[in-house]
């Protein structure tokens, strides 16, 4: 009898100590997923009538490349490529699964070019400003005319030091 006992106590135990760790396994995954955004260069941006929480980006190329796991974006987000100098900065639509509108702004972060409602289906189009900037602003589609975006507006961000990005 008492080697019974023993052992569903001991069966008892071990479910316990399973599902302890199972919470803290969940608890832990969870952590990481609201953490790690916040980890990589972000900012909050203004331009026209709108509030985004923008990640950074240097481009390791010449030109604007789909960001890894940014499939899409909501409402109040944007991915901002910064350059060291201004160029016309080509956007690439190549690896996107994803309708956006593109602002350029100049060093000043007045707004010189934009794109409305590139799709998918512009897969193999590159989109280049006719003016030079400094500054590439990816929104979600639309975000251009629903939030008053225009040209000779002006964006107002802060710039992590170049050190800060990767």
């Amino acid at each position: 009898m008492n080697k019974r006992r023993f052992w569903s106590g001991l069966q008892r135990d071990s479910m316990s100590w399973v599902l302890a760790l199972f919470c803290l396994l969940i608890a832990g995954a969870a952590a990481i997923y609201v953490v790690l955004p916040q980890m990589k260069p972000h900012t909050t941006l203004r331009v026209g009538d709108g509030v985004f929480s923008t990640a950074i980006v240097v481009p390791a190329k010449n030109s604007v490349q789909s960001v890894p796991g940014a499939a899409s974006l909501e409402r109040n987000q944007a991915v901002l490529y910064t350059f060291e100098r201004d160029d016309k900065w080509p956007v690439e639509m190549k690896g996107r699964s994803h309708a956006l509108d593109i602002v350029w702004l100049d060093h000043k972060k007045k707004v010189v070019y934009m794109v409305k409602n590139v799709t998918e289906i512009d897969i193999d189009k590159m989109y280049a400003p006719d003016k030079v900037a400094r500054y590439v602003i990816e929104l979600p589609v639309r975000t251009v005319d629903q939030r008053a975006i225009s040209l000779g507006g002006v964006a107002v961000f802060d710039e992590p030091k170049r050190g800060d990005v990767k």
